[in-house]
């Protein structure tokens, strides 16, 4: 899954809004 490559999660965190997205997704 995209949710499982370290790389985008990084993109995401960079984003900010996508940091509390990216915590959901990891949770899930």
């Amino acid at each position: 899954a995209i949710a499982d490559t370290p790389s985008f999660i990084f993109l995401w965190v960079g984003d900010g809004v996508g940091l509390e997205q990216g915590r959901l997704c990891l949770k899930k």
